[in-house]
């Protein structure tokens, strides 16, 4: 009797080992997908290219990796503002300018997402060095420099970015099956299709979609593209089962490099997604009619009529607030373009509570396994 006792306890002792390992790995393989964000590191530069980029040490302070603070991802704002910049190579390391630089505010107020350009080649002051292009900070300072240049030039307090290169960029388009782009004649021909109108370009020829710069109106139509792409992107993730976000996170995660924590990344992919997101608008700084192409020393910039104009500009816009900018000069109106939101599964919005859970339930598992081990 005794010995049945004995072997039962055992029975249901193994039954226990092989719960708690199936769930760990379970969760220790979710975890895993969280941990592949690349961290940033700390960046130097050296040689030259085109301006004499040097190497700096910014504040003497390495870019962050990711550790959880007090900031907009945090503090239940109605705007989240996250900085995007797509950087003119395939890698993170060497004498690199940011070729896209996008301001992605969250309004959670109006559940829309707004997408502000500024141009690369805005003459602006960068922190530490002279009047230069906006798109050299990142060089001269990596991510966090060129934050810090949007910031102090635009009386912004962004605290958060996400870049990603060129590789990057062409693996994400791939991964959501491609993007289709209205495209026209001369744009059909610079990318060798076959035909005008809506197309589907994988991620190399969104790529090269989102590059072109010398037909129309040069730098100003290449922001457009940039935004007419993203704005496709997000159309393609909302509208996707949501079954699928697992897999698309194990493919997006390695190929960005951000200061958000990982925490705050899945926080932030669950709250956009249930938030039901009605539409994204468009902007671009320096706006229409308050800037001028110059040549100043033999280099070309955008150069604002003045930056505080162009900053009331910028406000307006993300938050909302009355414009007291010189309503003289006419500007182009905000491109709205409506999302079609897919219905959620029930369980989506209660995902990462529920990883919560399973490391409670895990817990208490091992607990009650050393009880049953001292039985034993």
């Amino acid at each position: 009797m005794l010995c049945n006792e004995r072997n039962n306890r055992r029975n249901i002792l193994a039954l226990l080992i092989m719960y708690f390992v199936s769930t760990m790995c379970t969760l220790l393989y979710e975890c895993r997908l969280l941990g592949k964000v690349a961290s940033v590191e700390a960046s130097e530069y050296n040689g030259e290219q085109e301006l004499k980029i040097e190497a700096v040490e910014y504040n003497g302070e390495p870019e962050t990796k990711g550790e959880v603070v007090e900031n907009s991802l945090n503090g239940g704002q109605e705007v989240m503002n996250i900085v995007l910049l797509g950087i003119d190579s395939r890698g993170f390391s060497g004498n690199i300018r940011s070729d896209s630089i996008i301001i992605v505010s969250l309004d959670r107020k109006n559940n829309n997402i707004k997408l502000t350009s500024i141009m690369r080649d805005t003459y602006v002051h960068i922190p530490g060095r002279d009047m230069e292009k906006l798109g050299h900070a990142y060089a001269y300072g990596g991510s966090k420099l060129a934050m810090e240049t949007i910031n102090k030039n635009f009386d912004m307090d962004i605290e958060n970015f996400i870049t990603i290169d060129f590789t990057g960029f062409e693996k994400v388009i791939d991964a959501i099956g491609g993007i289709e782009i209205e495209l026209s004649p001369d744009e059909a021909s610079y990318l060798n299709v076959d035909d005008c109108g809506k197309q589907l370009l994988d991620g190399e020829k969104a790529l090269e979609y989102s590059r072109i710069r010398m037909m129309g109106n040069g730098d100003y139509e290449r922001t457009e593209r940039q935004r007419r792409v993203l704005v496709e992107v997000f159309k393609k993730i909302i509208a996707m089962n949501a079954i699928k976000y697992p897999k698309l996170l194990n493919i997006f995660l390695p190929l960005v490099k951000t200061n958000i924590s990982r925490v705050q990344a899945l926080s932030l992919a669950t709250e956009t997604i249930k938030s039901g997101i009605k539409n994204v608008e468009q902007f671009r700084i320096p706006a229409d009619g308050y800037a001028e192409d110059k040549k100043i020393n033999r280099t070309f910039y955008v150069v604002p009529n003045t930056m505080e104009d162009n900053i009331m500009l910028l406000k307006d816009f993300i938050y909302g607030n009355p414009c007291e900018a010189n309503q003289s000069q006419p500007h182009s109106p905000p491109v709205i373009t409506a999302l079609s939101v897919a219905p959620r599964p029930t369980w989506f919005p209660c995902y990462a509570a529920s990883q919560v859970c399973k490391i409670s339930i895990n817990v208490r598992i091992l607990r009650d396994l050393s009880q049953l081990l001292s039985y034993l």
